[in-house]
């Protein structure tokens, strides 16, 4: 019975020799496409059927809501528990963010969790800033994103798009600029109680942010310069302090060993939002 045995054995080790290299080379099949549609389960899945690619401005808009704590609101941390999410614990508001160029098109505030109609005039007023509508819009599957808000698409020729249910970065690029209000803006100040002076301070920032903050996503372009399709600020001619440094005939801001001097301004006079330009000193 050895014999059977070894020859079994010879022959395994043959086909393995003879075939490894094709099977190395052989291609391996394509992964399964990722969608940012719902489960074919969910009653949208047909509203979401592939990913969406921004190609240009205004061809896709991303919408979301998010709340902002007040100072005597929800830092405590008892206080979420015991009390709804309303003024005067927090503030709730809706942005509409361009994705191409990452700029705020539209911002509301509101004392209460907003209803469906609400974001809808939100959206009207994006429209009427931005001159047209955008081909897409991506939300998450929010109340405030189901009957009305899909009438509302169907009215303006608008194709809505849903965040995929539990899927990490089907919605990002607003949950990152949400972060970014909270973290650049309103976690440096005291948040206020009043509605005219919360909505100056939403605004200042939207401006800041979309005029004069460089975009790390944008690859230290504005928002407002990729939206208008102007060159950014930092590619353009520059300073060289160094009298002897070679130039290579690069265009220059002034002549070589140029003193500069660092200047910061604030939009609003508001600290946390500085305006800094390097100017050359007469």
């Amino acid at each position: 019975m050895a014999a059977p045995v070894a020859q079994r054995a010879t022959i395994a080790w043959a086909l393995h020799r003879t075939t490894i290299r094709r099977f190395v080379k052989r291609p391996k099949p394509l992964p399964a496409p990722v969608h940012t549609a719902f489960p074919t389960s969910s009653p949208s899945a047909r509203l979401s059927p592939r990913t969406v690619k921004s190609r240009a401005p205004n061809h896709t808009w991303n919408v979301d809501l998010s709340i902002i704590p007040t100072g005597g609101g929800m830092w405590i941390p008892w206080l979420p528990q015991a009390l709804g999410q309303r003024w005067p614990f927090c503030w709730w508001t809706a942005v509409v963010l361009d994705h191409f160029s990452r700029k705020v098109i539209a911002a509301g505030l509101f004392g209460k969790q907003p209803s469906a109609l609400e974001v809808c005039a939100v959206l009207d007023g994006a429209i009427h800033k931005a001159g047209r509508a955008p081909k897409y819009t991506i939300t998450d599957q929010g109340a405030q994103f189901q009957d009305d808000y899909r009438n509302w698409c169907s009215w303006h020729g608008v194709k809505p798009r849903y965040g995929a249910v539990g899927r990490y970065g089907s919605i990002a690029v607003i949950e990152r600029f949400m972060r970014t209000l909270k973290q650049e803006c309103f976690r440096r100040i005291l948040v206020p109680y009043g509605r005219d002076a919360m909505a100056r301070a939403l605004t200042s920032f939207t401006t800041w942010y979309n005029e004069f903050r460089p975009h790390e996503g944008l690859h230290g372009a504005t928002p407002d310069e990729i939206c208008r399709g102007v060159q950014p600020a930092h590619v353009g001619p520059r300073f060289e302090t160094r009298r002897k440094y070679p130039t290579r005939r690069r265009k220059l801001r002034a002549r070589k060993g140029t003193r500069l001097e660092l200047v910061i301004a604030h939009v609003d006079g508001k600290a946390h939002l500085p305006i800094v330009d390097l100017r050359a000193v007469a």
